[in-house]
Formats: C-alpha cells, sequence, structure tokens
C-alpha cells in the first residue's frame, strides 16, 4: 500500500513496506475502542513522510467521513490551523505531543470562551507523552467530552500499537509517566530481555509486537 522511511536515528533509513490488510486491520478494527463514524471531520496535521498521515487520511475515507487537508504553511503555522479546527468542525484530531503543546495555546486562545464543539478525539502519537502540560486543557474540554487516547507504535508496525485512553488520574497523580497502555485488537506485546527472554511485571525490557 505504501513505503515511508524510518528516521534513522538507530543507523541508516529503512524503506517499510506495508500491505492494505495491515492498514485496514488498524482503522477496520471490529474490536476497536473508538466509535469513528461517516460523522466525523478529521484534519491531516502531519506530512505524508511521516505515517500519522496515514490514519488520518484512511481513518477519515474508510468510515466514510471527512477530511480537511491543509496546506504546507496552514499545516506548520499553528494559528492558522487552528483556525481550520474552528472552521471545519473537527471531531478529530491527531498530534504529537510537542506539537499540541503549541496548538493547544492557540485552540484555548482563538475568539475567547468559543469551544470546539465538535471535537470527540485527541490522539497522541509519535513520541513520549508528558501528561502534565494537558492539566490546562481539561479544564476546556473535559475527558468525559473529549477523549484524550495516547497511542504508541513505530513505523514497521504499522502506525499504533498500543491503546490508552486517558483519565484524570494519570494527569493529576502521575504527571510523570507515559502510559502507552494495552495492544490493539489482533496485536501482541511482549515485554523481552536478553536473549529474547519475556520479563517479570515490573521489570525493564524492549517492547516487541506480533500479531
Amino acid at each position: 500500500m505504501y513505503v515511508i522511511y524510518t528516521s534513522g536515528s538507530t543507523g541508516n533509513p529503512k524503506g517499510c513496506l506495508i500491505n492494505h490488510l495491515n492498514v485496514v486491520r488498524l482503522i477496520r478494527n471490529n474490536n476497536h475502542s473508538f466509535d469513528f463514524n461517516e460523522n466525523d471531520v478529521w484534519i491531516m496535521c502531519h506530512s505524508v513522510h511521516f505515517d500519522f498521515s496515514v490514519w488520518e487520511i484512511f481513518g477519515a475515507l474508510l468510515y466514510g467521513g471527512r477530511l480537511v487537508i491543509p496546506d504546507e504553511i496552514e499545516r506548520k503555522d499553528f494559528e492558522k490551523l487552528s483556525g481550520l479546527i474552528f472552521k471545519y468542525k473537527v471531531s478529530v484530531l491527531n498530534q504529537t505531543p510537542m506539537s499540541f503543546r503549541l496548538l493547544s495555546d492557540h485552540i484555548l486562545d482563538i475568539s475567547g470562551n468559543e469551544k470546539v464543539d465538535s471535537l470527540r478525539y485527541l490522539v497522541f502519537g509519535g513520541d513520549k507523552l508528558d501528561v502534565s502540560f494537558l492539566d490546562l486543557w481539561i479544564k476546556s474540554y473535559p475527558l468525559d467530552k473529549v477523549q484524550a487516547i495516547n497511542m504508541y507504535g513505530i513505523t514497521e508496525t504499522t502506525i499504533h500499537v498500543t491503546f490508552h485512553r486517558l483519565i484524570k488520574e494519570d494527569i493529576v497523580t502521575n504527571p510523570d509517566k507515559s502510559i502507552v497502555g494495552k495492544p490493539l485488537p489482533q496485536t501482541q506485546v511482549y515485554i523481552l530481555g536478553s536473549y529474547d527472554v519475556l520479563q517479570p511485571i515490573g521489570v525493564v525490557g524492549e517492547i516487541c509486537v506480533s500479531g
């Protein structure tokens, strides 16, 4: 279906060949914790060189929803991007944590007390999530109104691997922890140590994915 190159942070970049079945399995999963539908409006906040964009494009299209595609200037200008989120009544917003720190300032500041009433999901991915900065956000967008989801994954495993719906205790009680959650349906996650031996609960290891 597509080839996207890794960042090369651990060596030379490599092209990952991802098939159609993997993308459909990720997005149109019968046991998914999401309830995406044809009324949702997604916005493409990421470059096509980053596989988060695949989630945005086909998350909208495979559910028959709408996809707002900003141009490059709008995508990089958080004031313009927040304006599009308001204008098109976006319901599914996907962000890397670092970008959302900046974007959320504009969303919270824009038009005084006006809110994006259409917003249903805020999905994080692509980097470690520092939940401490969400304290101000959830005062305007409570977690029972706008679900905040932390997802973890890598290019080779088709974008997302795990799912965790944030609750207030995560932000208030455990602000220093980035909770990656549990494997998505039809996916397994193992914490392995040396020689690929399963680690006991609480022991550090490497995440290995199958499915």
